[in-house]
């Protein structure tokens, strides 16, 4: 069981803005990111409570994504015997038969809960820095820290522009409408692609800023790509970890940056409107 100094970070953002970069850091200097992950090192059994279809166009109540943030709080903090009690079993069991699940088919997911029950109860919990990353997390962060004590929030972000380009628009079909962005069609275009941007981060930094304060980090990939080692060890800093200088070098020289170049950002631009452009802008500033 983790202790009550247990500090909990977890890494969110849009598709593509660099969470994983910044989970393998952590991961390298000792931070337990979790078992169940993917090759994209995103928690699944996050990704199993959260990613639900239902809650795509409309969130549920505050009580419902609460009953759910404290299920995946008592993985974090538990064994198998501690955390999964009869009530929080009937839950996962009941959100498996209900089908509303993404990502895998409900048979597949029981396999895959299984498996990582499994594994937790014999893993010796005993670090005072654990997390996860998943990048919808952003979605739920006020009530997540609301419910999980000592909890740290990074949140990513990348070029409006390059992610208007970016094949990954998958946060894009999945929330816009919970995040009252209007569409045009087809839904997966520029356009949209840089409306979806600006909303969800500007929701997830102005929660950032006004109510996590010291415990949010707004990390831009593009200036950490420009000069990572200097980035990295601010991110420790924040997290609370010495830097080793082995593993900062390492994954400094492993980072892939692409920029997106003078001409194709202006031809981007000129299919936005003003106030896009003026979005754009501003949340951009915020950021550098």
């Amino acid at each position: 069981m983790y202790s009550e100094s247990t500090t909990i970070v977890a890494v969110g953002g849009l598709g593509g803005s660099g969470t994983r970069v910044i989970t393998s850091l952590l991961r390298e200097h000792g931070v337990d990111m979790g078992s169940s992950l993917n090759a994209a090192l995103d928690n699944l059994f996050f990704t199993l409570l959260f990613r639900r279809p239902s809650w795509f166009d409309i969130l549920p109540s505050h009580e419902t994504i609460t009953r759910a943030v404290n299920v995946f709080y008592r993985n974090l903090q538990g064994s198998f015997g501690e955390f999964y009690s009869i009530e929080d079993q009937e839950y996962v069991e009941n959100l498996l038969l209900s089908g509303d699940v993404s990502h895998f088919t409900s048979d597949q997911w029981i396999a895959r809960i299984s498996k990582h029950f499994e594994s937790s109860s014999e893993q010796e919990l005993s670090q005072n820095l654990i997390g996860w990353k998943e990048p919808n997390t952003h979605m739920f962060i006020q009530p997540i820290s609301a419910v999980i004590p000592r909890f740290k929030y990074i949140h990513l972000i990348r070029d409006g522009l390059y992610m208007s380009q970016s094949k990954n628009q998958n946060q894009l079909k999945m929330w816009a409408g919970a995040l009252g962005v209007d569409l045009i069609e087809p839904v997966v275009c520029e356009s949209n692609a840089l409306n979806f941007w600006y909303e969800a981060n500007l929701r997830a930094i102005s929660y950032g800023n006004t109510s996590l304060k010291n415990n949010f980090y707004l990390a831009n990939y593009d200036v950490i790509c420009q000069n990572p080692k200097h980035e990295l060890k601010k991110i420790l800093e924040f997290v609370g970890v010495e830097a080793r200088s082995e593993k900062i070098k390492m994954l400094s020289e492993s980072i892939s940056y692409k920029l997106l170049l003078p001409k194709r950002k202006y031809s981007v631009l000129k299919k936005m409107d003003a106030r896009q452009i003026a979005n754009y802008e501003s949340l951009m500033k915020m950021c550098q």
